[in-house]
């Protein structure tokens, strides 16, 4: 009874043995009010405890590393005046071009760019609702709800996954989500939410498939011309750039969720 009633499927069955995903489980205890033999318990986690140090100790330490910091500097910056710096300038102009590259990938790195489910607004707001309880992935009807990972640390969209689109017809993950990190939206609310944007890279053929399966009708075609979007219209659903024989549109992350009029 226990798994029938678990809403984030975190509890199976396994060598016959019930085992409980707590990692998932957002503890509604629900499974300990079906559970006829009493064999859940919920308990909470005992705080370690903190071992004693010496204070004065910790100090001398701490103070003995500032010193040695600041002399090592001192010794470093007067051994390096022996040297001409000038010997150090002709690298100077060839290795700037590479130092911005690195530092354009580095804040790459450190700021992916995600798509998240609609209504979830913006990653700020997801970070700090979300409970990674994974409810709106198992409801997702084309499964293209992506687990958190190192790209982000909540649940986001994957077009690379599943159906490959958002299903134009489905607000099943805004019905499902306990804490409002998808904001509760009507399905009429859902399909004039932009949560990306479709853009033509290149590659476009012009034969008019994108424009034939767009639910909005964003995409402007007309025979022997190459396709437009038109982004007043468009919400980000994936569904043109999965259809495009010549994978020739690309669905960019925005910075946050709007409504379109």
């Amino acid at each position: 009874m226990c798994i029938n009633s678990c809403q984030t499927k975190c509890i199976e069955e396994k060598n016959s043995k019930i085992k409980i995903n707590n990692e998932n489980c957002i503890k509604c205890l629900k499974c300990l009010t079906v559970c006829k033999n009493d064999a859940i318990k919920f308990k909470k986690i005992e705080e370690k405890k903190e071992f004693y140090f010496d204070k004065n100790r910790r100090n001398f330490l701490k103070n003995l590393g500032i010193i040695s910091t600041f002399g090592s500097i001192y010794f470093l910056t007067k051994k390096l005046d022996f040297f001409n710096f000038k010997f150090f300038s002709r690298f100077s102009n060839s290795n700037s071009n590479s130092s911005n590259f690195l530092k354009i990938k580095d804040s790459q790195k450190n700021n992916k760019n995600i798509i998240l489910p609609p209504g979830a607004i913006s990653k700020n707001r997801m970070k700090t609702r979300c409970l990674n309880c994974y409810l709106c992935i198992n409801n997702c009807k084309n499964k293209i709800l992506s687990k958190a990972n190192s790209d982000f640390n909540r649940v986001h969209i994957d077009y690379y996954i599943g159906k490959g689109f958002c299903e134009y017809d489905c607000n099943n993950c805004s019905l499902v989500c306990p804490t409002g990190a998808i904001k509760t939206l009507s399905l009429e609310e859902k399909q004039n939410l932009k949560i990306a944007a479709a853009v033509i890279t290149g590659h476009c053929i012009g034969c008019g498939v994108c424009s034939g399966v767009c639910p909005k009708d964003a995409i402007e075609w007309v025979p022997g011309a190459l396709a437009k979007i038109d982004t007043n219209k468009c919400i980000g659903c994936s569904k043109c750039a999965k259809n495009c024989k010549m994978k020739a549109i690309e669905i960019i992350p925005i910075y946050k969720q709007i409504f379109l009029d």
